[in-house]
């Protein structure tokens, strides 16, 4: 078996190959020669941590001690705490009655109302390239820098994000249509017509029936049954 091996018509060095495909290129037959090790013995106890690529399951390891941290599959799957993701990206905790946890921080100093964190969902096609759908989770700080607030946006038909739903930290409420409630739960929408509130609706087959709640364009709240006909007008 080929040693150290220099292949100098193509600057290219092998270990454990005569015949290397990279400027570096490691070869080996188990996880053990077809590694990376990285130690530093001061102070003790020593750090370690090696990469290497797995020859049972076509993955890359990334190990801390003799611990696999994170987990690289050819499929595109990436693990954190596993070593065999299910999805993009799968965080996994083995330790017993311990939250698995994904931590987003921004800029503790922000100015108020201004967002330091979010998630975007998007979608795009893969022949085109042509942009999909969107949605987001943001994350603001709110006018006290303790009292944060959360907003669910989704894109309409157009591409334009619409904000849908605000949690507050700071009056603890939730917002539909609105980014400051001021009650525990407040709907709001922005209409010269009838503004649908609230639907209760039981499917059951013997059962179903249908409960809507309206603000109609004479200033009435409207409480309109199943049958469209016995509800409550206030």
């Amino acid at each position: 078996a080929a040693g150290i091996y220099y292949d100098s018509s193509n600057d290219r060095v092998g270990i454990g190959t005569a015949d290397p495909r990279s400027k570096l290129h490691i070869y080996g037959a188990n996880n053990t020669s077809a590694k990376i090790t990285l130690t530093n013995t001061a102070p003790s106890p020593e750090n370690q941590w090696s990469l290497h690529a797995a020859y049972n399951d076509q993955s890359l390891r990334f190990l801390g001690d003799s611990t696999t941290v994170m987990t690289l599959l050819d499929s595109g799957n990436v693990g954190i705490g596993t070593t065999n993701p299910d999805g993009n990206l799968e965080i996994w905790e083995s330790v017993v009655d311990t939250a698995a946890s994904l931590r987003l921080t921004g800029d503790p100093d922000a100015g108020s109302n201004t967002e330091y964190a979010n998630i975007i969902f998007h979608s795009r096609d893969s022949i085109t390239g042509a942009n999909g759908g969107e949605a987001q989770i943001r994350a603001y700080r709110g006018g006290d820098r303790d009292a944060p607030y959360v907003n669910f946006d989704v894109a309409n038909t157009v591409g334009v994000l619409q904000q849908i739903m605000t949690i507050h930290g700071q009056n603890n409420a939730v917002g539909i249509g609105t980014t400051n409630p001021g009650y525990k739960l407040e709907v709001s929408d922005d209409t010269n017509s009838t503004v649908n509130l609230l639907r209760l609706r039981n499917a059951d087959e013997t059962y179903s029936q249908v409960w809507d709640f309206q603000l109609d364009t004479n200033k009435d709240l409207t409480i309109t049954g199943g049958s469209g006909v016995g509800g409550v007008k206030i």
